[in-house]
């Protein structure tokens, strides 16, 4: 393994470990909590079992030394059989995760943190106060269509004899669902955006106006088979695009953790499921989004390469027919893509939504510099460091110039998705550091609290972050 891949190896390493220790926090919480004993036997088993994982890392904690080492990662070598031995490890992990977090049903079901509910409140403002839209946790981790009507469709159609109702005909409406494991995790929050698009698709119908538009540039009608199976395509760019207004290109990122861990257990690259598009393609349109925007992405490319060279690697195994069909399939969902963004973007725009901006990644950046010195980010400066230092400059020695001069200190609250952006780029730059520490330990407990500490830490920080924005709205304007 080059020196360059293993910088990507260690991020994949980090994600499946940094779930399977979230997975035994949630359930070590309910204890504290819940104490019935007909939950006693799922909690042991799920301990038990996430122990026996932790064990195997620690057996192979050298492997892991050598990804993490502290020293010039381009310097260091995975040998084939090193490889091997980590890629299973990583199997049984991942596996593990993906199988055990569904017991968390049986378990007492908990009530979302008052900071998630700020965090909607202050992102999607007044549609979050619609009685048409409910939140609630939930075990299911590896789809990205929660609304009751998407969970609904995918089930056997004779079963409901096609009765499937409709949201806005239900009491609580469309539902976004946030894995419970995800409960205490503020970064796999940004995920609500995305499924708040579908809400907005939903009941405004951006997706059959989009659709409409591409197929009246059609010399010949398209069948309508065809338009359906567009309009499928459609809700899912509907919703990346509404995660993408709202909070910019780390809205792509559960997407990246969640693919990464799936891959990690399967040989074959994500397939296209006939809606979603391959998270690499999902990538490159982000990508394309950002080059429009103006707004450089180098602090969490580490983190996204880390999926596209997986995948890449997968990819290049697969037969050349399959290769050929995947080619085809992406060329066509970005050209797609391009055609039909500027009609969802500009229904986006109609709406009272604040848009996030270069502007709000800039100043995202500055707050995650904050937060690795352990400071909470609700708030940001209105003018850059640089300018602030160079008024103060020139005002000193007169009093009257530098009192005037202090006004470019004032501060305005931070919006949440600068807040969970500073959040992700944070995480990017540190895991390497947080994981090489953590495998100096010398015992299976150290490395993992040693983990879950760094976790928290950043959990911690930002909870407070997004707790005081709408206290310090009320004193400032919101971010815009």
């Amino acid at each position: 393994m080059s020196g360059e891949n293993i910088k990507h190896y260690a991020r994949l390493v980090a994600t499946p470990v940094e779930y399977l220790v979230r997975l035994e926090s949630a359930v070590r919480r309910s204890l504290t909590w819940s104490h019935g004993t007909e939950y006693s036997a799922i909690r042991d088993k799920i301990i038990e079992l996430c122990d026996a994982c932790k064990s195997k890392i620690f057996d192979d904690a050298v492997l892991f030394r050598k990804i993490y080492t502290e020293d010039d990662l381009g310097d260091q070598i995975l040998s084939t059989p090193d490889e091997l031995a980590v890629r299973a490890l990583l199997r049984s992990t991942a596996g593990t995760f993906t199988a055990l977090h569904e017991l968390l049903l049986f378990l007492p079901r908990e009530s979302i943190r008052p900071e998630l509910r700020a965090y909607c409140e202050c992102l999607f403002r007044d549609e979050f106060q619609s009685t048409e839209l409910s939140l609630i946790l939930t075990s299911l981790f590896n789809a990205f269509e929660y609304s009751l009507d998407d969970v609904m469709r995918f089930l056997e159609a004779d079963v409901f004899k096609f009765k499937i109702p409709d949201p806005k005909a239900l009491s609580f409406g469309n539902v976004m669902e946030l894995a419970i494991v995800d409960r205490n995790n503020p970064l796999a929050w940004a995920v609500l955006a995305h499924e708040f698009g579908h809400f907005l698709d939903h009941h405004n119908g951006l997706t059959k106006r989009a659709v409409q538009e591409f197929s009246s540039k059609s010399a010949t009608p398209y069948p309508d088979e065809f338009i359906r199976a567009l309009e499928r395509l459609c809700t899912e760019i509907v919703a990346d695009l509404t995660g993408y207004y709202l909070h910019g290109p780390c809205s792509i990122l559960p997407l990246v953790n969640m693919s990464i861990l799936i891959g990690c257990i399967q040989e074959p690259p994500i397939k296209f499921d006939g809606e979603h598009g391959a998270p690499t393609t999902r990538i490159e349109m982000v990508r394309k989004l950002c080059a429009e925007d103006n707004i450089s992405i180098t602090r969490i490319t580490p983190q996204l390469d880390t999926l596209i060279v997986e995948e890449g690697q997968k990819e290049a195994a697969l037969p050349p027919e399959e290769r050929e069909r995947r080619t085809l399939i992406h060329g066509f969902l970005t050209e797609f893509f391009d055609q039909v963004r500027p009609v969802i973007l500009a229904e986006l725009g109609r709406r009272s939504f604040t848009r996030f901006t270069a502007e709000h990644y800039r100043r995202a950046n500055v707050l995650s510099d904050r937060l690795a010195l352990g400071l909470p980010i609700g708030a940001s400066r209105m003018h850059e460091d640089e300018k602030i230092a160079d008024a103060l400059h020139r005002a000193a020695g007169n009093p009257k110039s530098l009192r005037d001069e202090y006004s470019l200190l004032e501060e305005q609250a931070a919006s949440v998705s600068e807040v969970i952006t500073a959040g992700w780029i944070h995480r990017v730059e540190h895991t390497p550091s947080l994981y090489g520490q953590s495998f100096t330990q010398s015992t299976q407990e150290g490395v993992f609290t040693s983990i879950a500490s760094g976790l928290e830490r950043q959990d911690e920080l930002l909870f407070k972050s997004i707790a005081m924005i709408p206290m310090l709205e009320s004193f400032h304007a919101p971010t815009r």
